[in-house]
């Protein structure tokens, strides 16, 4: 095993040990099939295919002909090219704190070389990195569940949802109590999705609403005398509504469950989630979940999958063997991914390079990754603007 690759082992081990905690419910959705990395092109080729929705009807068997009958044509998807979404972020350790012991490490465990110290400050700035970009990862997950595109530096990504499952109007504000219907707002969404992906059903069926479409949800269903459609926590219940075994990977990444509803449009319920979980960018701190927006999800695996890409920069085996000299040529690893709630995320996704930043002032690198969550069958989602009717 070369210096690079045991390195790139070494700091995969430390991430898998660690205690990470961000929330993952956008990533989990998009992981609860089987992941693909590609470690050997930057550029993806996706397959869209819809059609083949048409009935298939009967024809004579006294007919020698073909008339009338469909001829499928193999290959006849939409193929496009698309640019892995790249994060990179660097870091760097001073060549000052090679000589000072470490602050909470004693005798005899303290890292005593430069060598150790340099990996120590090395591992603790690359877990704060993966974290970020963990973050950063939900947030393109959730916009790509809500709006199955996503703007990268490199390009706007469309994976052709049906225009009218995207931003659907509503009957009435859900904020305008005596007048809205949310009930018939979700089942049009439900019967729209149905029509539109001619998928047939889902055993599980769930609305993710923002923390404001949810309280004006709330209102409104408090004034509906003991609709027996509506069991919704604390409203009609003694007891928590109990959560639906599909939903087990959600409430892990910290969606909240509320209970179900059922719509005008059957009789199947549509379990509601909430997910009070947030980012900070630019100084400001912002819901994952959009404001005054309801995703309406006819959910199963395989609809969602996730793609990793590779990383840009290339490491450099002259320093990684003078470096890391003394760092042990074996590295034990209990398995090669990271659970973080729902979430199962290989750790070879996350490309760890160093290099010495110049006239002896230390050491850095750089921690890289390149998901990419694709909607396979993008009609699966409908959403709602609840303010806008």
């Amino acid at each position: 095993m070369s210096m690079i690759d045991l390195a790139q082992k070494y700091f995969h081990a430390i991430f898998q040990r660690s205690e990470i905690r961000v929330p993952t419910l956008a990533q989990s959705l998009f992981l609860q099939s089987e992941p693909v990395v590609e470690s050997g092109s930057d550029v993806i080729e996706l397959e869209t295919v819809k059609g083949f929705e048409t009935i298939s009807e009967p024809v004579s068997r006294n007919s020698t002909a073909s008339d009338g009958t469909k001829i499928y044509v193999a290959g006849n998807a939409t193929n496009r090219k698309i640019l892995f979404p790249l994060t990179q972020d660097e870091f760097a350790v001073d060549s000052g704190l090679l000589n000072r012991r470490i602050v909470g490490f004693e005798s005899p465990h303290r890292p005593l070389s430069r060598e150790a110290r340099r990996l120590y400050y090395s591992a603790e700035l690359m877990k704060e990195i993966v974290k970020s970009q963990l973050r950063g990862h939900e947030y393109a997950a959730m916009t790509t569940f809500f709006d199955a595109a996503l703007t990268t530096p490199d390009g706007a990504i469309d994976f052709g949802r049906t225009a009218t499952l995207k931003n659907r109007k509503v009957v009435e504000k859900w904020s305008v109590t005596a007048t809205a219907n949310p009930l018939k707002d979700i089942g049009d969404a439900l019967k729209a999705i149905r029509q539109t992906s001619k998928m047939g059903s889902s055993p599980f069926v769930f609305a993710l609403m923002s923390e404001g479409s949810f309280e004006n949800f709330l209102k409104w269903a408090s004034t509906q005398k003991e609709n027996q459609n509506i069991r919704i926590n604390n409203i009609w219940l003694d007891n928590f509504a109990n959560v639906p075994p599909q939903a087990g990977f959600m409430i892990a990444s910290g969606a909240v469950y509320h209970g179900w509803v059922t719509t005008p449009y059957g009789a199947q319920p549509v379990h509601v989630f909430t997910y009070p979980e947030y980012y900070e960018a630019s100084g400001s701190s912002t819901a994952y979940v959009p404001a005054n927006k309801v995703a309406v999800c006819s959910y199963f695996p395989e609809a969602f999958k996730t793609f990793y890409g590779p990383g840009k920069r290339v490491a450099e085996s002259a320093y990684y063997e003078n470096m890391l000299s003394g760092l042990i040529d074996e590295v034990e690893m209990e398995k090669s991914e990271k659970v973080i709630g729902g979430a199962r995320i290989p750790m070879e996704v996350f490309n760890t390079v160093l290099y010495p930043l110049g006239r002896g002032t230390g050491d850095g690198g750089v921690v890289e990754s390149a998901p990419l969550f694709v909607p396979r069958f993008a009609d699966c989602v409908a959403t709602l603007t609840t303010e806008v009717k």
